[in-house]
């Protein structure tokens, strides 16, 4: 019994042993094998941190690095997979070797009875774990090794990169600086080659007033010698000085007479020359050059050299001069040119058509000539022929030109007349903000009247003549009130009664430019039309108002009254327009007396009046008209 009761107990004692085992294990291992891998995973991810890093703000971009990135990103892969088999064979080795130690421990701090029998088999397994020790230390050798190699790879790689990129940087700041070189470059270019320019006028300038100079003194030291020998030959007759003063006075009233009378206002030129001159003076001469020139200059030439023909009494060589001239201009015309140049040479054609009035001969034209003027009337020719073709040809210009500047104008109209409305802009522009360019900033009324102060400023620096100036705008203004009038009648939406007040402020805008411009009350007068539809549509409609819409529609036709009226659009504060109007109105419309094209309303937007060419006099005296070097003529004409 004593025996049994013994064995009971060394029997629970080594189960509790085993469970004590058991639970050592499990916590030794637990904790060895988290230790381990905390130590191991802190070393390595600052090295793997500090690499990556360094890698990462080497390779900024391109291709290469996202190859490097994944190729590291793989072999970050594998090196973890294999750290966790060294951490996993380093806890087993470490939990054996605890299990060693605690079971030597237990066993003499219990003082059980428990002995190992098999001391050879512990040693197997002794020498068994240093084998698998070994073998995992050979294999984490060389798996640090192949991490080895693969970092200084990357390095070098990286290395290679970054050297790659400084050269690329250093081809780009080259580039660079090449490209702000050329520019400087050119713009220095540019001025020196104004620089030289001006420094070539200037001197060229210099030494013709050097010249000048220089004979202006041979010729006051000629004349001092010349006074000298005759003073001493008065001396030598007895004559005084006072008598002497008095001869040199006449002698300079003398010299002062030959030389007003030495140029008589002719250009002479020689028949096979007249090309050339034609050419210089009708396509050569550009606007740049011409509005430095005094005004319709050309016309003064060729004029000079009629006189020449006249002069020498050749109508062959009138003719010829006068028909190269007008199919030049006419060829001029054909082409296609700017509008600068059909204003400089209708300026120059209607200038030598007065010319031709003024100097021909004709006792209605010479009434306000000077007596200089009326000696250089033409003797041997009447150009009244030659008149009429000029005549005609400065009609043609005319249209042509009227027609240019109509279609740079077409784009303008609608938005300015029919569609600004100056109340919306208003509230608009305090909302906007104050960064907008002048350009976005104007309206569109504003814009159509800078198109027509360019055309303005075109017809007034070539010197055309205030009459004409406001005959091509009244043109101009007859068609924007027909395209605006066009578009009004083809579209019912905008027949309301707020379109009545957009284009009286509209019209209003070009009636204040043309007042500025200092034109006539003529120019607005085309925008008759269009003042009586913004009349009627602001006006009541009843059938009590028939009367007073007739008296605002005087300048309409009847299709284009009724037109308005029936596509009119009335608001909330307006009554709805009764069919009883309409057919009053339609009536009363029919009887009136003046009757105009009611089966139509719209206007002739093609429509071009001819220009009313008048005589204007010239003060200019022909005599005193000098050649600029501008025109090229020099060795062409001589001046008589």
């Amino acid at each position: 019994l004593r025996m049994r009761k013994l064995f009971e107990e060394e029997k629970s004692k080594s189960e509790q042993l085993r469970k004590e085992l058991a639970r050592l294990k499990k916590s030794s291992t637990f904790s060895t094998e988290d230790s381990i891998r905390a130590s191991e995973l802190e070393v390595e991810n600052e090295k793997l941190r500090q690499d990556y890093n360094l890698l990462r703000n080497s390779i900024k971009r391109g291709v290469e690095s996202r190859e490097m990135d994944a190729q590291y990103g793989a072999l970050q892969e594998e090196l973890k997979r294999r750290r966790e088999e060294c951490i996993s064979l380093k806890a087993v080795l470490a939990q054996q070797s605890q299990s060693l130690r605690s079971l030597g421990q237990t066993a003499n701090g219990a003082e059980t009875s428990l002995r190992i029998h098999d001391e050879g088999e512990l040693m197997e397994a002794f020498q068994a774990q240093k084998l698998v020790n070994r073998q995992l230390e050979s294999e984490l050798r060389a798996i640090t090794d192949a991490n080895n190699e693969t970092l200084v790879e990357n390095n070098r790689i990286i290395d290679g990169l970054r050297t790659e990129n400084g050269e690329l940087q250093a081809i780009l700041q080259q580039h660079v600086e090449q490209v702000g070189a050329e520019v400087d470059l050119e713009t220095v270019r540019q001025n020196e080659q104004y620089l030289r320019h001006e420094l070539k006028k200037s001197t060229a300038a210099y030494v013709e007033l050097q010249e000048q100079l220089n004979e202006l003194l041979a010729k006051n030291n000629e004349l001092l010698k010349k006074n000298n020998i005759l003073s001493n030959r008065l001396r030598d007759h007895g004559l005084n000085d006072s008598i002497l003063m008095n001869d040199e006075f006449h002698s300079m009233v003398a010299v002062v007479k030959k030389q007003t009378q030495s140029s008589q206002g002719i250009l002479k030129y020689r028949q096979e020359d007249e090309s050339k001159i034609m050419q210089r003076l009708v396509t050569d001469l550009k606007p740049r050059v011409a509005v430095t020139l005094a005004p319709s200059l050309p016309a003064y030439v060729v004029f000079m050299c009629i006189r020449y023909t006249d002069l020498v009494n050749m109508d062959q060589l009138v003719r010829s001069l006068l028909t190269r001239f007008v199919q030049m201009i006419k060829r001029l015309y054909r082409g296609a040119n700017s509008v600068e140049v059909r204003v400089m040479w209708l300026a120059n054609t209607l200038t030598l058509h007065n010319l031709m009035k003024q100097f021909g001969g004709y006792k209605d034209y010479m009434k306000y000539n000077t007596d200089v003027q009326n000696a250089q009337q033409l003797k041997n020719f009447d150009l009244a022929e030659y008149r009429q073709v000029i005549h005609e040809t400065i009609i043609s210009m005319h249209s042509v030109l009227i027609r240019q500047v109509q279609d740079s104008l077409k784009q303008y109209i609608v938005p300015a007349i029919l569609h600004h409305d100056e109340t919306a802009r208003g509230k608009s522009r305090r909302t906007m903000s104050l960064d907008i360019s002048p350009e976005q900033g104007r309206s569109e009324p504003e814009l159509l009247v800078q198109q027509l102060g360019c055309v303005y400023n075109h017809l007034s620096s070539f010197g055309l003549e205030g009459c004409y100036i406001e005959q091509i705008f009244k043109q101009l203004m007859h068609y924007i009130c027909a395209v605006s009038v066009n578009n009004l009648m083809l579209r019912g939406d905008l027949c309301m009664w707020k379109t009545g007040m957009k284009l009286r402020y509209n019209m209003g805008c070009l009636d204040d430019w043309v007042r500025k411009m200092k034109m006539g009350p003529d120019v607005m007068k085309p925008f008759l039309p269009l003042n009586q539809i913004s009349s009627i549509l602001q006006a009541r409609k009843t059938e009590e108002d028939v009367h007073t819409l007739l008296e605002l529609s005087t300048a309409l036709s009847t299709a284009q009254v009724l037109k308005i009226i029936k596509s009119y659009k009335t608001d909330d504060c307006e009554n709805q327009i009764r069919p009883a109007f309409i057919e009053k109105l339609t009536q009363q419309l029919n009887l009136r007396s003046e009757q105009r094209e009611s089966d139509t309303y719209m206007m002739d937007e093609e429509l071009v009046s001819p220009l009313v060419v008048l005589f204007k006099y010239s003060e200019i005296n022909l005599e005193e008209i000098d050649l600029p070097p501008e025109l090229n003529l020099e060795g062409l004409v001589t001046k008589i």
